[in-house]
């Protein structure tokens, strides 16, 4: 029987873990918490974090995994850092670690989009007291923690009454310096990338958007991304990006490899089980989405709704 080590057993994963037993994988499922609700659905449980890379090798040395067996998390971005690393050390095919690391710095991230020719809004890494200096050069902007997550270390400062206070320790979030980056008035799109196909949503607020079936890269920039994925090994992921589109231009402000939360209620709503077709991609290469064009485009997605 194949192992499938399982990080995250909160109530959001359990869908994802439901559907691994179904399939037969022999469940071998990590969390900080013992007491996490998806722990009595695994074969086996380990009380370990997704980000303690050792305790994660130790679980794998075992429970005797190997090349053959596979790694799977619906965790947050942050479990990419463990799953990624476990995987590399079990020689099991995974995303590289070192991607893993771009994704999440936004220092290393946004150097990668250019290089790609991918355009991302201006930005700079904020020098110490540099943010009035920096409202001058940009005007309206966005303060940002290398590895912040929104509402975490992503602060809105429009003049000197709206400056944030910084952390002065480090964390999960600011590891080593922020950014300020021109902010740029545009349409806004959660756009899921599987494979070439896009799976787009139009932002009217965070909590507000509605399928986007119009939405469309130019054959350059679909080119730039398609080599920028291979490139990090991300090709054969279901990859999300935040997009502003403002005056003819396509800008690339963050990358997502955690489930996509709008994709995956839009796809439910219609009938489809989400859970299932995205483990089956991630674990076994099985692309059985819908065609985008095949969707209905008349809902609204609000929160966790769907009408």
């Amino acid at each position: 029987m194949t192992k499938l080590l399982f990080l995250g057993c909160n109530t959001d994963q359990l869908p994802y873990l439901k559907v691994a037993k179904d399939k037969g994988y022999e469940v071998v499922a990590t969390d900080m918490n013992e007491e996490a609700p998806g722990a009595q659905l695994a074969d086996s449980f380990h009380k370990v974090g997704y980000e303690d890379e050792k305790g994660l090798t130790a679980v794998g040395s075992e429970e005797h995994f190997t090349a053959g067996d596979k790694v799977f998390t619906a965790a947050s971005q942050f479990a990419y850092l463990g799953a990624s690393s476990f995987a590399e050390h079990f020689s099991i095919p995974f995303i590289p670690h070192e991607s893993i690391l771009t994704c999440l710095d936004k220092t290393r991230l946004y150097p990668l989009f250019e290089r790609y020719g991918l355009a991302v809004p201006e930005w700079h890494i904020l020098e110490k007291n540099g943010i009035p200096a920096a409202l001058k050069e940009f005007g309206t902007m966005y303060v940002k923690s290398d590895f912040g997550k929104s509402p975490n270390y992503c602060f809105r400062v429009s003049d000197d009454a709206s400056l944030p206070a910084l952390p002065k320790e480090h964390d999960r979030y600011f590891r080593k310096s922020f950014i300020v980056q021109k902010e740029i008035k545009g349409a806004h799109y959660r756009v899921n990338w599987v494979r070439g196909a896009l799976y787009a949503f139009r932002k009217e607020t965070d909590e507000v958007s509605h399928p986007a079936p119009d939405f469309a890269l130019d054959n350059n920039t679909r080119a730039n991304l398609s080599r920028m994925l291979e490139g990090q090994g991300l090709a054969s992921h279901l990859v999300k990006f935040d997009i502003i589109v403002a005056d003819g231009t396509t800008y690339f402000l963050d990358i997502g490899l955690e489930p996509p939360m709008r994709l995956g209620l839009y796809l439910s709503h219609c009938g489809y089980d989400f859970p299932r077709l995205y483990l089956e991609h991630l674990v076994e290469g099985k692309i059985g989405y819908p065609n985008p064009k095949s969707l209905p485009t008349d809902l609204t997605i609000r929160g966790r709704a769907v009408s």
